[in-house]
């Protein structure tokens, strides 16, 4: 796998118009909104890319031919070419690459069976399936009857807020920097005692399209802050014309009932490996 230069990303963002599955988080690294790094088959003449963001996910696209499988993807998935030092949640387009990919990998492939752990099956690769949905609008408006956000006091996620929101997903998870945020990415505090108690936010926002990412304070989960939250953020998109983008693994229970309640509604289910250490 040979590294991709800054200079050269057009090449890959070119490719990346005939994917067809969610790509913002790809995008954003190819754009330089957030840190990551390109890989590619071949330098003089890439046709097969991997694009890994800085918070772990990837996405192989293009011409994967059967030799870059065997002789370097096989190796990077299975960790043993030492350019892959930490855990991946890798993503594929188009489909056919899939079963392709499950061969090579043999049993050092695992599906993930949510009544056991995983630490003892002998995999380096676990299966999963990442759902992308749709929001449907009818049934958004129903769970907002249900509601009232004027109730609720919220902040803009500002250059202050962006440095003190800590969690698993938050803005400086997903954005360089406070000031490249502020500039093109949006983010709502839901606030209550005077803290953010929760706070939902553009992951990535490309081509008139918000990815939601959301994050709750442990102690103040299972209130119904989320759904408070993302709707404030939902409305928001609707209001100027964007259209809200989720997408979540479908064994993550929380993000997947929160997207349903809100009015999302199933429209993909995609591979998804998981890459152990």
């Amino acid at each position: 796998m040979k590294l991709l230069p800054r200079r050269d990303h057009k090449l890959a963002i070119s490719r990346l118009k005939d994917v067809t599955i969610n790509t913002l988080f790809a995008k954003s690294v190819l754009e330089q909104h957030v840190g990551g790094t390109v890989y590619v088959d071949n330098s003089a003449d890439p046709r097969a890319f991997y694009v890994l963001h800085s918070y772990g996910m990837s996405l192989l696209y293009g011409d994967v031919s059967d030799e870059f499988l065997h002789a370097e993807l096989k190796d990077y998935m299975l960790g043993g070419n030492g350019l892959r030092t930490a855990g991946e949640w890798l993503q594929i387009f188009p489909s056919e690459l899939e079963n392709r990919i499950d061969g090579i990998l043999g049993s050092r492939l695992t599906l993930f069976d949510s009544d056991r752990s995983q630490d003892d099956s002998g995999g380096a690769v676990v299966k999963h399936t990442r759902v992308n949905f749709k929001l449907n609008r009818g049934k958004f408006d129903q769970f907002k009857c249900q509601i009232d956000l004027t109730a609720y006091r919220f902040c803009d996620v500002d250059k202050m807020l962006y440095a003190e929101t800590n969690g698993s997903v938050v803005p400086n998870k997903f954005w360089n920097n406070a000031s490249d945020f502020a500039l093109h990415g949006v983010g709502f505090a839901l606030m209550l005692e005077d803290q953010a108690v929760a706070v939902a936010f553009s992951s990535f926002m490309h081509d008139e399209m918000l990815e939601l990412g959301m994050e709750t304070k442990s102690d103040y989960r299972r209130r119904g802050f989320a759904s408070i939250i993302s709707a404030k953020l939902v409305e928001y998109c609707l209001e100027r014309g964007l259209e809200p983008v989720w997408a979540c693994r479908r064994g993550n229970h929380g993000s997947y009932n929160l997207a349903v309640k809100l009015g999302f509604e199933p429209v993909a289910c995609l591979p998804y490996y998981e890459l152990l250490r």
